[in-house]
């Protein structure tokens, strides 16, 4: 199946599981908010919804989510599924319409009766030239580290040190591609644990910086 007739099996799929839901993916914090504005409404479909409110405000309130500033309609991860893996890592209990998602986006994979990979449902499709999620997301914090390094030297504590942090600052930005790329992305711990710059790292710089300046010009969330 080519992109476009997968990305029409997931909205088909996922209209016959809930008629009023948009094109968004079910891993989206669009298809969350679509949860929780249901969960509020539609006793249908969730007549559990009022015994599970009840069971988050206990929750809310045992984790301590007001006193930490804690919202449930907090974005702070890319997607709902890396929300879920946040929220186990803390250790807290994520809302339950953030649950709903995940498990609608598996939902609609087993439905897909193998037509679909977890991909093509939880991330969308891959993209040309950078590849599937994990890839995207491993360059994207590639370049933000890179972005770092180049305006701090990669350390915070260099900025203390007048001299060294004017020094890096003369570097063009070539000069601290080179130097990026041939201590291993770490430079700073690189030079103190003694490691010696490879000029051989198999990465082009110019292709790197060009890299680098189109992840500068395209919008962050």
């Amino acid at each position: 199946m080519d992109t476009k007739e997968k990305e029409e099996l997931i909205s088909m799929l996922k209209q016959l599981m809930s008629p009023t839901s948009n094109d968004a993916l079910s891993n989206s914090w669009e298809r969350v908010e679509e949860l929780r504005a249901e969960l509020t409404t539609d006793t249908n479909k969730y007549p559990w919804r009022e015994s599970a409110e009840v069971l988050w405000q206990a929750v809310s309130y045992a984790q301590y989510d007001d006193e930490c500033g804690i919202n449930r309609s907090d974005k702070i991860t890319r997607t709902p599924l890396e929300s879920l893996n946040d929220c186990l890592e803390r250790p807290r209990f994520p809302p339950i319409e953030v649950l709903s998602a995940i498990n609608e986006a598996f939902q609609i994979y087993m439905l897909a009766g193998g037509k679909l990979e977890l991909e093509d449902v939880f991330f969308g499709p891959r993209k040309r030239g950078v590849g599937n999620y994990s890839a995207r997301c491993r360059k994207e914090a590639d370049y933000s580290h890179f972005d770092f390094y180049v305006r701090v030297g990669g350390d915070l504590r260099l900025m203390s040190d007048e001299e060294a942090y004017r020094a890096h600052q003369k570097k063009s930005l070539e000069d601290k591609a080179e130097e990026y790329l041939a201590y291993g992305m770490n430079p700073h711990r690189a030079k103190r644990l003694g490691v010696q710059a490879n000029c051989e790292s198999g990465i082009d710089p110019e292709s790197y910086l060009r890299g680098y300046r189109r992840w500068k010009r395209t919008p962050k969330e």
